[in-house]
């Protein structure tokens, strides 16, 4: 009888540390806007790369201003470096990459970054993501003399 208990106390001791983790961080989501230039980015990309070089990155699409990563993608609470891009149309057509099917346009709308490399490439932007839902996480994003 004394191996039995022996056994149970070992698998409570195993399944409780796997429970409470080794020192892993609390999950997080994280959503919100942003705006450049007073006016909502209608298309573009942010990323959210981890101050301490531990946890996961997270990445979102931003449509008519708007971007969410879901406690799915990993991020963990903590600091973190953000980087913003947008997508402008230029106004001009390009050779589409490649036409998969027949009838697949051979022009594309030319599309441009246009937000400065300070809020990307070499951003300046840091977060403090809190443990569970960080809802109404905003940029505000103004435009840079000294960009390019």
């Amino acid at each position: 009888m004394t191996w039995q208990r022996s056994f149970v106390r070992l698998t409570l001791l195993f399944l409780a540390a796997l429970t409470v983790g080794c020192g892993s961080k609390p999950a997080v989501s994280v959503s919100g806007q942003v705006i450049y230039d007073g006016e909502p980015v209608a298309d573009g990309a942010l990323r959210f790369d981890p101050l301490d070089g531990g946890g996961a990155s997270g990445s979102s699409a931003i449509k008519d201003g708007k971007f969410s990563i879901p406690f799915e993608k990993g991020l963990t609470a903590g600091k973190f470096k953000v980087a913003i891009y947008g997508n402008k149309e230029t106004g001009e057509s390009v050779a589409a990459f490649e036409a998969l099917e027949e009838g697949d346009p051979t022009e594309v709308a030319d599309v441009q970054q246009f937000i400065p490399k300070q809020y990307n490439v070499e951003t300046r932007l840091t977060v403090e993501l809190e443990a569970g839902e960080n809802a109404d996480t905003d940029f505000d994003l103004q435009p840079i003399e000294d960009d390019y």
